[in-house]
């Protein structure tokens, strides 16, 4: 019983050591890194202002609360920032935790729905999923938003097959959490697993279990919620809600509703179109019960997205679970025993193969597939190369088995490749290398360095390049509205269109690069 047990965990260990290495190229770049301003920037400005002023409290823009958004996330980079250093990596961190979490419980409900011989591919087809990994190169809300719906779906199955108060209470503690995060978007998953809960797990709102960790979830809100109030008044607080009410009604992410039903199949190539295949398994030989949270728990939230007016292409992140599950589903039947089924799907991997090939090649001499704001070209070509030369040698394969080792290799190594070059952790790059190019005075390390613009007139462009430029500067000022309330010995980032209101002051342009444009850097002169 002994010697089973430590091989057992010796297994475990080895599978573990496995798994480590085939994630950790994905998870983790070590080069150079930039953000991009909007949202990840303005998110991590505004934890750098948590540790900056010690207000734990107010989301700030400069030195103003803007109740605009919770400030969930800000406080996961500012307490990562704060133990692990400041650094763009560490902004990251929380984002990477969050997905490999994701990761796991994504295994954990394939495991419950499907079995364990299959199951393994779930998170392996998340992980090769483009919407999915380049979230997870993002210091934004998504991916924690996801680790915490995912959690809650996993709370809720388990605890309609396991009598654990465990799963009762991560049932309600995970809406609370997700509610700090991003507020009322975590109705969506609700309403989207109510059916679910109706017909097989009620028991959860029966139970005191459900109650105490829906009350302790929603403790940190509460607490924030009340301090915020008391210190800064219901009106300016109030703005959490009108926050989404102008989403619902603005037409600035207006999108058709048939939206997500392009864009997210081709974020998440090839693993759709085997969603597609495996969806139609799934309603044929999957119980009620089973499909409620595999099929029709994402199509009702997918439902429920194209609906809200406001579309983006992340919202749709919390849809590729299912899709990776019910790829898993199509991976199942279609290879288990069907030999004509692979010969089929070989013929078609491979034509798609070498049309990538051509595509590259093209692609190398006419430069007409965009990739990063870089603008490095060469990189899609040597992507589609790479996935194309090993999607071509499918025709090759003569076994399912062989079939999946080429299919996935190339996918693989094709996501390392975009991983590795950069691209989704600097992601602004000629910015990052203009701004270390330039030559600052000594003295500007222990002065501040002010910014004048208005606080509402700016434009998204303006927006963007302010918070790109806040980002690594070493003392911030303050912000100011008029130009001729700058000092005598001060630097200031200024729009180029407004030097000429310093009509009473001296001044130098230190820089005037136009990667900053529409901003300059400025020193009043002391004489």
């Amino acid at each position: 019983m002994k010697m089973s047990l430590i091989n057992f965990i010796f297994r475990k260990i080895r599978l573990l050591k496995y798994h480590i290495f085939f994630y950790f190229p994905l998870f983790f770049y070590f080069g150079s890194r930039s953000y991009i301003a909007q949202d990840e920037g303005y998110y991590a400005l505004q934890s750098r202002w948590i540790l900056d002023s010690g207000n734990w409290l107010a989301p700030m823009w400069w030195s103003e609360p803007v109740f605009d958004r919770t400030i969930g996330l800000q406080w996961l980079i500012a307490s990562s920032q704060s133990i692990l250093g400041n650094s763009i990596f560490v902004s990251h961190l929380p984002s990477l935790i969050s997905g490999i979490i994701a990761l796991i419980v994504t295994y954990k409900i394939s495991e419950n729905l499907l079995g364990q011989e299959f199951s393994w591919i779930s998170p392996l087809a998340l992980s090769m999923s483009f919407l999915w990994i380049n979230n997870l190169h993002l210091a934004t809300q998504d991916m924690p938003l996801l680790a915490l719906e995912l959690v809650g779906v996993y709370s809720f199955l388990k605890s309609s097959l396991s009598k654990a108060n465990v799963w009762l209470f991560l049932s309600g503690a995970w809406i609370g959490l997700a509610f700090m995060l991003k507020t009322f978007m975590v109705l969506l998953p609700l309403l989207s697993i109510a059916p679910y809960l109706y017909c097989y797990s009620r028991r959860v709102f029966r139970s005191k279990y459900f109650y105490l960790g829906f009350m302790i979830g929603f403790l940190p809100f509460i607490i924030w919620l009340l301090l915020s109030i008391n210190l800064y008044g219901i009106s300016e607080v109030s703005l959490l809600y009108t926050k989404v009410q102008d989403l619902s009604r603005t037409d600035l992410y207006s999108k058709s509703p048939l939206y997500y039903l392009w864009n997210t199949p081709l974020q998440t190539f090839p693993w759709s179109i085997l969603a597609l295949i495996g969806s139609i398994f799934s309603f044929k030989h999957f119980s009620l019960k089973t499909n409620m949270i595999g099929l029709y728990y994402p199509l009702i939230l997918l439902t429920l997205l194209s609906i809200f007016n406001t579309k983006t292409p992340y919202y749709a992140l919390q849809i590729t679970p299912y899709i990776a599950f019910q790829s898993t589903v199509a991976l199942k039947y279609l290879f288990k025993n069907r030999s004509n089924i692979v010969v089929f799907f070989s013929w078609i991997v491979s034509i798609l193969g070498l049309t990538f090939i051509t595509l590259s090649l093209l692609n190398f001499n006419y430069k007409f597939i965009p990739l990063a704001s870089s603008g490095d070209l060469n990189i899609a070509s040597a992507l589609l190369l790479l996935l194309g030369s090993f999607w071509a040698l499918s025709i090759f394969t003569k076994s399912a088995k062989i079939f999946f080792g080429v299919f996935t290799t190339g996918l693989y190594l094709s996501f390392v490749l975009l991983v590795q070059t950069g691209i989704l952790s600097d992601r602004v790059p000629n910015f990052r290398m203009a701004y270390s190019n330039i030559v600052f005075p000594k003295e500007l390390d222990k002065q501040e360095v002010y910014f004048v613009f208005p606080k509402d007139k700016l434009t998204s462009h303006s927006f963007s390049q302010i918070v790109r430029l806040a980002l690594p500067t070493k003392r911030l000022g303050h912000r100011l509205d008029d130009p001729e309330l700058l000092n005598k010995g001060q630097y200031a980032w200024i729009e180029n269109s407004r030097i000429a209101e310093l009509h009473s002051k001296t001044y130098k342009v230190i820089t005037q690069s136009p990667i900053f444009r529409p901003w300059s850097l400025i020193y009043v002169l002391n004489e």
